[in-house]
């Protein structure tokens, strides 16, 4: 994870215009992750905070049934 400071490392990211998750344009700051096979997922760090919430409540939902992916406790 990186965070882009300016215009001209955002387009070192890949050239992304809109963000993963709201899909508007990006603006700096913005976060950067490089996810598998050179995948780019860039954020604003609002939504980086939206999508974490909403990641953090669907693994405690899956925990919560009991069945799915062995947790560690």
């Amino acid at each position: 994870m990186s965070i882009v400071h300016n215009d001209e490392d955002l387009q070192r990211c890949g050239n992304e215009d809109e963000c993963f998750f709201c899909g508007k344009q990006l603006m700096c700051p913005a976060v950067h992750w490089m996810g598998s096979e050179c995948k780019n997922i860039v954020l604003h760090p609002a939504c980086l905070l939206d999508l974490f919430v909403r990641m953090a409540r669907d693994l405690h939902e899956i925990k919560a049934e009991g069945s799915g992916y062995p947790f560690r406790t």
